[in-house]
């Protein structure tokens, strides 16, 4: 378990549903999206220790479709830690009771990006420990972290020598355990050299789940159809043959995904669905075909009216909670631009409305949702 504060840096990607007037600003914001995925960070972004300004933004930016958060101020880390602390003291309100006993809040985070997290902060090769004592005073708010779910999902995550090396690392930490399958976006890397790789990976012990995985037909310059389908069949066939879940990641492509689902997998087998946001319709067919379905929640939900309403329609024990840090930030926050995994803290605050729970209620279950699916101890 994690106890250790977030540190505010600028120049966050935030991804939007965004409607495209042509193929080439789609092709621009798949392009950006890729290179942001596989270097982690622009080249030649300014980063100074705390914030980085409007003009910086824009000269990174210029001619490209808006993605990131402009700065509202310019903030002292100690400022931004102060923000982030009031954010998770007014969101989870804690029970003055509980913390007289010495008890903690225990929420967990199904989907992060430590790794690109880090190279934000200019701190790539450092270990949770590290990330920890120099993030210290958030997490010592009355609350732990019980559980980080980090996605490893490009080419690079699956370099024998950048596992070994920085990724595996991670899961060093009791806290953190990963999931691992190669995006959609990269399935054009996928050939016996990059199965053998994510083989390899999928035997650590704390490696949980297959994903995120799937078909991608909604960017126009994403690999071809049938690269696509190849790889993701492939993969459908690696977690089944280790008994491991699946995530699914989807765009306009959702047919394809269920032949291939429904062909290779049995009716209790686990799955994921990260962003759903088709329609109530697919839903039904999905959880007809499935018995065993989970929804992923991530702040995505306070801009994205659709997955809004398929949250609504999920019973709370097959959400998982997720802060997808640090790409997504949350308006308590406005001066913060690359979160952390304490950042799933409004997913939380959201479902304990929605059912009228407590966020001590709200917590236990939905821990409880993260530790049956990724079968954690």
């Amino acid at each position: 378990m994690i106890q250790g504060c977030a540190r505010g840096r600028a120049v966050a990607i935030k991804q939007f549903n965004v409607v495209y007037d042509s193929d080439i600003r789609m092709k621009d914001q798949y392009n950006i999206t890729k290179f942001f995925y596989l270097c982690a960070s622009f080249p030649d972004a300014k980063t100074e220790d705390s914030v980085v300004s409007n003009q910086d933004i824009k000269d990174l930016h210029e001619e490209q479709p808006q993605t990131v958060s402009n700065a509202q101020k310019k903030c002292s880390r100690f400022e931004i830690e102060n923000e982030i602390i009031n954010m998770l003291q007014s969101i989870l309100q804690f029970d003055k009771k509980i913390l007289c006993q010495a008890e903690l809040l225990y929420i967990g985070d199904a989907h992060a990006h430590l790794d690109i997290l880090f190279e934000q902060l200019n701190c790539a090769k450092q270990s949770i420990g590290i990330y920890l004592q120099h993030n210290h005073r958030i997490y010592n708010t009355g609350f732990e972290m019980k559980y980080i779910v980090q996605a490893y999902f490009i080419p690079r995550h699956f370099n024998e020598e950048d596992w070994r090396e920085t990724y595996s690392k991670y899961l060093e930490h009791p806290a953190i355990y990963g999931k691992c399958g190669l995006h959609p976006l990269f399935a054009d890397h996928y050939n016996l050299s990059m199965e053998l790789n994510l083989r390899r990976c999928l035997s650590h012990k704390k490696v949980k789940a297959v994903g995120e995985i799937g078909l991608d037909y909604y960017n126009a310059s994403a690999p071809s159809k049938d690269i696509q389908i190849e790889a993701f069949h492939n993969q459908v066939l690696l977690a089944r043959e280790k008994n491991l879940p699946l995530i699914i990641y989807s765009r306009s492509s959702f047919i394809d995904i269920m032949k291939i689902l429904c062909k290779e997998l049995p009716v209790d087998y686990q799955i994921a669905w990260r962003n759903f946001e088709y329609e109530n319709a697919e839903l039904n067919m999905l959880n007809s075909k499935f018995n065993s379905v989970f929804m992923t929640c991530s702040p995505h939900i306070f801009n994205n009216l659709r997955m809004k309403q398929i949250i609504q329609a999920t019973k709370i024990s097959s959400i998982l909670p997720e802060s997808v840090c640090p790409n997504l930030t949350v308006r308590e926050c406005p001066n913060v631009w690359r979160t952390h995994p304490v950042f799933v803290a409004p997913v939380y605050n959201f479902i304990a409305e929605l059912y009228g729970l407590s966020i001590e209620e709200t917590s236990k279950q939905l821990v409880n949702n993260i530790q049956r699916f990724f079968n954690l101890s």
